[in-house]
């Protein structure tokens, strides 16, 4: 009983700070026209609900997906205040799932809540998905996501991985409501595959390529299939180098370590930038030594945990890089980066990042002036972080007045039935 009164103070705990941290968001307009195309779109599917669920292919495109976002357009209609609190809510309940994780794996280590709060203020993804209606796709896919990684490492850790435990049947019940059919997918196997190799000994010595894993491989491939068939899909990989397949395969590379650099200095070719102080425009123009550096930290210290790490801080450093590899030949415009596929990828840099603090405040523990000198790197991490996304948010509120955006969301307005919610008279 106290496990779970733990787990629900930690809950409120997390949707506290969230609601005091992104509360702001609740007065933003619709700012972007991807927006539009959201509500627009819902707006559609509304009117024909009944024929779009005759369709085969609904079932294989993200069913659960669908059905969040017509509840979402059937409550809150054209107001957007309604979808930046479901935003917020569901960020708050992807930290307590990280939460959770850390907590089953470090068992006793005091990992799990500081890990919680760093994802939870924005650490490595700058909070980005929170500020869009289109944004809950990538919040709700990735509550998805752990909540089968959780169920079934869960599982395997504690019932012996047999498919007849109700945590397997709640990751599979979820893996097959929710159609997950995105790139982002494979990183949901490739993360159990490296949870199941870092922790083989810990497994009993059972194999790696079990049933549960085969079941879900066989789900997946399945559903992708039924996808290509029948419902709605978009290539996964879209080709930007002239030279083919190998200049690919190098400028993937080249974007993973983009990807990882970016989450602890997320400095990039935009219009924030250009707006931004001479301070900032002197970091950019230093970028590449900066870069350079950070690199050189990232591939140290993941060298370093692999060798002297225990098994948890192994597997959530793998995390880090498997769930950037499905985003990393993706193409962008010039040479830009979209932050907000590192919502995922940061959960793994917030564990790792709270593993390397409370390590080090540990190891200074006969040093009382001193022991509490590393939280001052989390923190600074914090404070950037919110920092920019407190500039993603300004920017919003200037596109939003853009006239583009203005003309849109009239036209949206005046398309809207009379009963709607949030349409204008």
């Amino acid at each position: 009983m106290n496990r779970y009164l733990r787990s629900i103070l930690v809950l409120l705990l997390l949707q506290g700070v969230a609601w005091l941290t992104y509360r702001h968001l609740l007065s933003a307009p619709i700012t972007s026209l991807d927006d539009v195309a959201v509500l627009a779109d819902a707006q559609r599917q509304g009117a024909l609900f009944g024929e779009m669920w005759r369709h085969v292919g609904t079932y294989f495109s993200q069913p659960l997906l669908q059905l969040v976002f017509l509840l979402e357009y059937r409550l809150f209609g054209l107001d957007p205040a309604g979808y930046y609190a479901v935003n917020i809510v569901l960020h708050g309940l992807n930290a307590m799932l990280v939460y959770l994780l850390a907590n089953m794996l470090f068992a006793g280590q005091r990992i799990a809540l500081p890990a919680a709060l760093l994802f939870l203020l924005g650490v490595g993804h700058y909070s980005k998905p929170l500020m869009t209606i289109a944004g809950t796709e990538s919040l709700l896919l990735t509550l998805f996501y752990l909540v089968v990684l959780f169920g079934l490492i869960r599982d395997d850790l504690h019932h012996g991985g047999r498919l007849t435990s109700r945590w397997f049947a709640l990751a599979l019940a979820v893996y097959l409501l929710a159609g997950l059919t995105r790139p982002a997918s494979l990183a949901i196997l490739l993360c159990l595959v490296a949870y199941k190799l870092f922790f083989y000994h810990t497994r009993g010595r059972r194999a790696v390529w079990s049933a549960n894993l085969w079941v879900l491989l066989l789900v997946g491939v399945g559903f992708s299939v039924a996808q290509q068939l029948w419902g709605y899909h978009e290539p996964l990989v879209r080709f930007r180098h002239p030279e083919g397949t190998v200049g690919v395969t190098l400028g993937s590379v080249k974007n993973i370590f983009r990807y990882l650099n970016l989450m602890v200095f997320p400095l990039q070719t935009s219009e924030l930038l250009t707006a931004s102080g001479r301070l900032v425009r002197w970091f950019y123009e230093a970028r590449h030594v900066i870069r350079a550096l950070v690199s050189l930290a990232i591939v140290s210290f993941s060298f370093f945990g692999f060798v002297f790490g225990n098994r948890p801080l192994r597997f959530f450093i793998a995390w880090t890089y498997l769930t950037v590899v499905p985003f990393a030949a993706l193409s962008h415009p010039g040479d830009w980066l979209n932050i907000q596929y590192l919502y995922m990828a940061a959960v793994g840099l917030d564990v790792v990042i709270a593993v390397g603090t409370v390590g080090a405040v540990s190891l200074l523990a006969r040093h009382p002036r001193k022991r509490w000198v590393p939280a001052l790197a989390p923190l600074v991490l914090v404070a950037m972080s919110l920092s920019v996304h407190f500039r993603l948010h300004a920017r919003n509120l200037r596109r939003a007045h853009q006239p583009h955006v203005r003309e849109a969301v009239q036209l949206l307005q005046a398309a809207a039935p009379a009963s709607l919610p949030g349409r204008r008279p």
